[in-house]
């Protein structure tokens, strides 16, 4: 039996931009060379839209922890990055059906709503449920709420993203939106990207983000307490990392 979703499922729709999601697949399915070049904070900017600007008013409320921003927005940069066409890690057709789905929008969403279940109040409450499906959830609802302008579609497939934002890169498809923000944010949780993604982003791409928006050193203690909040569930999704 083949492995295609095509295969497994015959209603998949193709329409809708779908990539490798094991990361060796993804490079090696590349249209070519990958040649990432240096970009800065000037060169990839936020959408301007109001739905834009509202998910940014809200989530600076509901995170009121600097590192987080920063970390919210190297990973948004970074994940912008990967679309560049000189980089060469989609096909010109698969970044025109991003670009047709509004993918510079739904990006700005996802990527900075990832972190909603990342809260020390999460922990407290003493939920089995993991971080990562909390912030999924409640990002839902927000969207539904206040941002009209987007689409089911893009409501659930943002959606996806954050629920899947830690998962680790299994061979399998996911949509590109999903692929892109899961690499833009790995690339900044590890810190100094690994070699197998250094072939992806350029150096200087990675110092332009840390200036901008500079790791702060606090971050990392409220890391470790929600970690280990985490981890004290019966059966947290982050226990496979």
């Amino acid at each position: 039996m083949g492995n295609s979703l095509t295969t497994l499922h015959p209603h998949h729709n193709p329409s809708h931009a779908s990539v490798e999601r094991g990361l060796e697949d993804l490079m090696r399915s590349a249209p070519g060379p990958l040649t990432p070049r240096p970009l800065s904070i000037s060169d990839i900017q936020p959408p301007s839209s109001a739905a834009a600007e509202a998910t940014h008013k809200y989530v600076i409320k509901q995170h009121d922890h600097a590192g987080i921003y920063g970390h919210l927005r190297r990973s948004h940069f970074f994940a912008l990055a990967l679309l560049d066409p000189a980089l060469g890690l989609f096909s010109a057709e698969t970044l025109a059906q991003g670009k047709a789905e509004n993918i510079d929008e739904t990006l700005w969403h996802a990527v900075m709503l990832h972190e909603l279940g990342w809260t020390l109040e999460n922990i407290k409450a003493e939920s089995p449920m993991s971080f990562e499906l909390v912030g999924g959830i409640q990002a839902y609802e927000y969207l539904n709420k206040h941002t009209p302008e987007l689409t089911k579609w893009q409501i659930d497939d943002i959606t996806e993203g954050i629920v899947q934002h830690t998962d680790l890169l299994m061979p399998g498809k996911a949509s590109l939106l999903v692929q892109v923000m899961h690499l833009g944010i790995g690339i900044d949780a590890i810190g100094q990207p690994l070699d197998v993604l250094k072939s992806l982003i350029h150096e200087e791409t990675l110092r332009n983000a840390l200036r901008e928006w500079p790791r702060e050193e606090s971050f990392g203690a409220l890391a470790t307490l929600v970690v280990a909040g985490e981890l004290k569930k019966p059966g947290p999704h982050f226990s496979i990392l």
